[in-house]
């Protein structure tokens, strides 16, 4: 268990900004492309638009 929640999600965020940082440039089109699909999927799947109002508020972070 954690001890303290605070400490640990400040640390996990260092150690994670620390690795984003080290990302080559494919890592890191791989990573956006990632998060783009995962978007996407949610838009589609929890919003019932049509498929390009999906991908338009996917792109856009809405």
């Amino acid at each position: 268990m954690i001890k303290d929640p605070q400490r640990y999600r400040k640390r996990m965020e260092r150690e994670w900004a620390k690795q984003l940082r080290q990302l080559t440039a494919v890592q890191s089109v791989r990573l956006v492309e990632g998060v783009l699909l995962t978007r996407l999927i949610h838009e589609l799947h929890f919003k019932e638009s049509d498929p390009p109002v999906c991908l338009a508020r996917a792109l856009h972070g809405n």
